[in-house]
């Protein structure tokens, strides 16, 4: 295979969409980044406008052409992927007939308990796709009336450069194997689903008229991925049997590859193609919570969590409860608030960032804890990505909590990788997704767990959970005070 042939990747996260050209040897050659923000109000309302991201996309391919027109003249193939649970509805012209809700909103919290009383089906919460869509239909049902597809993000920029409205069994998956007792707003719903083709799949081609340095790549193949933790998954070498992955950006996630299915409570199971299952899912709080305790703590936040394995933890232990915006995975509860137990006058800086740290790994190993007992074997390794694996102190903290193996990538770029790998094995230059995966993508360092630490962080995961548990019922009571008049809808 050609070492001048590339792959034009896409990976559209909470916080920054990146578009590189990967070489078919893993090689990453040149990248661009365009940053953006996702908030949530105090009410819960989130929304962007989805022509942000085609802007950015098309800024973002135009800096990687300058950087290298001869590579960007060879690019065979096109792959996009990007963040889930959030809903682009367009109309039958692929134009949004409103701003997209995104993976924080938590408005529909109400109505979403309706639902899920009045059909039984208690995964409807407010992160679930057919609430919000219930929610769009009751308060803008002009627009509502309007839609012809609801699609994830990745979908959207596809249609642009393809003018095909489609998307993946995986990243839809909420809605499309819902069951039918939510009838009859299931029904109207139903139909905004567009056409599902499997990872891997051939979307179409490039459609001509586009700006460039697009126009230049007419009738170019684009290939269907799905979300960017499957397409991230695939790009960390970890869609292996037994392998879990951890993948921290603006959200955490993490779960555990199998070959058969199973469930587990609070976990969402999906079959992922090509004979793997996973068990596991997103929080609502990753890497983003360091950049929160900056806020607090100030400039000096990021020497600290650096420093934090070099410094012995306060004997008198403080534990951080992580569910700054709510949680989804595995407790799908949006009112859950973070909280430090423990605290003292003694406690400095550092020792907060320690608990925060060790907080989100202790999320980690319940979802890991809970998939490892449904699939009835332990994970040989985390494959850990996303910014909060530059941190060599997290990294060897998610391993001393989580009590296995975490691996990080020799790269920064796992989506991309994932892309190419989705790409190449559509293009027939691999004979399949593993062995493109396996020739493509490469392990950077092995943190161990550290048998020392052990005796110490069983004890506070026990505490962690009894913790959580009385949590639950202190942010419900919290939600039930009396609120200042939402005046946004």
């Amino acid at each position: 295979m050609s070492s001048e042939e590339f792959i034009l990747g896409c990976d559209l996260g909470g916080s920054s969409l990146r578009v590189g050209l990967i070489g078919g040897d893993g090689t990453i050659g040149p990248t661009a980044s365009m940053p953006f923000t996702i908030e949530a109000d105090a009410y819960g309302r989130s929304e962007v406008d989805p022509s942000t991201w085609w802007e950015g996309f098309l800024s973002a391919a135009q800096m990687v052409a300058r950087a290298d027109p001869a590579a960007f003249g060879s690019i065979a193939a096109f792959a996009i992927c990007g963040m889930t649970r959030t809903q682009v509805l367009v109309d039958s012209d692929g134009t949004p007939v409103r701003p997209a809700v995104t993976f924080l909103d938590t408005r529909t919290r109400d109505l979403a308990s309706d639902i899920a009383r009045e059909t039984g089906i208690a995964e409807i919460d407010a992160y679930h796709p057919l609430a919000r869509l219930a929610y769009i239909a009751l308060h803008e049902p002009e627009r509502f009336a309007r839609a012809a597809h609801l699609l994830d993000p990745k979908d959207y920029l596809a249609l642009k450069l393809s003018g095909i409205a489609a998307s993946d069994p995986i990243s839809l998956a909420r809605l499309a194997q819902l069951d039918k007792r939510a009838a009859p707003i299931f029904d109207r719903c139903l139909k905004l689903l567009p056409a599902l083709l499997p990872p891997c799949a051939r979307l179409g081609p490039v459609k001509a008229g586009l700006a460039d340095p697009l126009a230049r790549l007419a009738g170019t193949p684009i290939y269907m991925t799905s979300n960017d933790t499957w397409t991230a998954v695939v790009g960390l070498g970890a869609m292996r049997s037994g392998c879990a992955y951890n993948i921290s950006g603006t959200s955490e996630v993490l779960g555990m590859i199998g070959t058969s299915a199973a469930a587990a409570d609070g976990l969402i199971a999906i079959d992922w193609e090509n004979g793997f299952f996973q068990l596991g899912g997103p929080s609502q709080t990753g890497a983003d919570v360091l950049a929160w305790l900056q806020t607090l703590l100030g400039p000096q936040t990021a020497n600290m969590i650096a420093a934090v394995d070099d410094l012995p933890p306060h004997p008198n232990p403080l534990l951080f409860l992580p569910f700054l915006q709510g949680e989804r995975v595995p407790f799908w509860n949006s009112d859950l608030r973070a909280a430090f137990l423990g605290l003292d006058r003694s406690h400095r800086p550092h020792d907060l960032a320690r608990a925060v740290l060790e907080g989100v790994a202790f999320a980690n190993r319940e979802v890991l804890t809970r998939a490892e007992q449904a699939f009835a074997s332990q994970a040989t390794e985390i494959r850990f990505g996303g910014g909060g694996s530059r941190s060599a102190s997290w990294c060897q903290i998610k391993a001393d909590v989580c009590q296995r193996p975490v691996v990080t990538a020799a790269h920064d770029e796992a989506g991309l990788l994932g892309c190419a790998a989705v790409a190449f094995a559509g293009l027939g230059r691999y004979p399949s997704l593993e062995a493109a995966q396996q020739r493509l993508t490469r392990s950077g360092k092995t943190h161990f767990p550290r048998d020392q630490h052990r005796m110490r962080y069983d004890a506070l995961f026990n505490v962690y959970q009894r913790a959580v548990s009385a949590d639950i019922d202190l942010s419900a009571a919290l939600a039930a005070v009396p609120r200042p008049a939402n005046t946004s809808r």
